[in-house]
């Protein structure tokens, strides 16, 4: 069995915190381009100003610059931003005999910015952004009833190639986290796995060998250059085996998947753990409910238990319904811990297993724990049991 190696909290480096990022999933999701919208917005503004430069007074771009500003925010702000936009748009009620300029548009803008974002309530925001949308570009500036079913037909296009587009690249984004996730996480296995060899073949063969060496210094009769070559051979291979167990310490916390330095190896810091995955859940658009009740775990099923949660979350990012509802509850029962991972699937959610539940699977099995999933139309489940045990 391989030793636990205490680690030290301090100062990492700054590749050490951005691999630690990539595993847990950094705070700013992959593909957020914070700046997307914003550049949308000023377009529209440089457009408005080309094909409306002689028409506008200062009232016309005062209502123009609102709206924009409104797409600019749909992102980062994007209560304050459908508002602004909202606003915007109405403001050109007050103004009869006067068209928009292309700021009319700027509601697209907030669609696709709630669709990549996965808002729970980006249906609302759309449907009241387009028919808000309708009645100032279509409805107040069409005279003509039989002229309307053309530009409606544009208003309702682009607010579902919004929609589409947003949608598409939150799928695409959703996928790569997990991607780059699962990538540094088997990276992060890989390091263990190879500290977990080095430690039970090199550093035991060598503390084997200074052993040997003692024991042949123990010999009464052994020659003098015997006996100083046998002591130089014991030193060294106790230096050796120090040296390797400190490059093993190391290694093995290069390989923690934790975004912290400190290990997880305690329900607490099991909760703690899960709390942080949970975040990452809920800004992806889901309400999440995490419930830890266990007395006492040991270390190696805690971080365990850690392991099997993050790739069960990365799963429930993948593939529950989006804005949906997730429950992660851990408890003792019996002789057992049991940790039960719940969503609402998805309809483009397929019935093939995974990878991820595979590994889940075989990390279990090393602590004669065991998995199963259920699914009871459309929530499915994930089922862990690991016994408490001594390791």
């Amino acid at each position: 069995m391989v030793e636990d190696v205490p680690l030290i909290e301090g100062r990492r480096s700054r590749p050490d915190r951005q691999s630690a990022d990539v595993v847990t999933g950094s705070r700013r999701r992959v593909g957020e381009s914070l700046w997307l919208e914003p550049s949308i917005a000023a377009l529209l503004v440089v457009l408005t100003a080309v094909l409306n430069r002689e028409e506008h007074s200062v009232g016309l771009w005062a209502a123009e610059l609102l709206t924009c500003a409104g797409a600019a925010l749909s992102y980062r702000r994007p209560v304050l931003g459908a508002l602004v936009v909202a606003g915007g748009l109405s403001s050109w009620f007050l103004m009869p005999g006067v068209w928009p300029g292309a700021s009319g548009l700027a509601f697209v803008v907030n669609i696709f910015a709630a669709a990549r974002k996965g808002l729970a309530w980006r249906v609302p925001l759309a449907i009241g952004l387009t028919v808000l949308a309708y009645l100032v570009l279509v409805e107040r500036s069409v005279q003509q009833p039989g002229d309307r079913p053309g530009p409606a037909a544009l208003i309702i296009s682009l607010a579902a190639l919004a929609w589409l587009g947003g949608a598409v690249w939150q799928r695409g984004a959703l996928l790569l986290e997990h991607e780059r996730a699962r990538a540094a996480l088997e990276q992060a296995e890989l390091r263990l796995s190879l500290a977990r060899d080095l430690h039970d073949t090199v550093a035991q063969t060598l503390s084997r060998a200074a052993i040997g060496a003692n024991l042949a210094l123990t010999e009464p009769e052994l020659p003098a250059g015997a006996r100083t070559e046998l002591e130089r051979i014991a030193a060294e291979c106790r230096s050796s085996a120090h040296d390797l167990r400190q490059l093993l310490a190391g290694l093995r916390s290069q390989g923690m998947p934790a975004g912290r330095m400190m290990a997880v190896t305690t329900a607490e810091t099991l909760r703690d753990d899960l709390e942080e995955q949970a975040a990452l859940l809920r800004e992806a658009g889901f309400t999440v409910e995490v419930d830890v009740a266990v007395s006492s775990v040991s270390a190696a099923r805690a971080r365990t238990l850690a392991a099997v949660s993050r790739e069960a979350m990365n799963n429930m990012r993948k593939h529950a319904r989006p804005g949906g509802h997730c429950r992660i509850r851990i408890h003792d029962e019996g002789d057992d811990v049991v940790a039960r991972f719940q969503n609402p699937r998805s309809r483009s959610s397929g019935s093939t297993e995974g990878m991820g539940l595979t590994g889940i699977r075989e990390r279990l099995a090393l602590l004669g724990g065991s998995s199963r999933t259920v699914q009871d139309g459309e929530t499915w489940e994930l089922i862990v049991r690991l016994p408490h045990g001594v390791n």
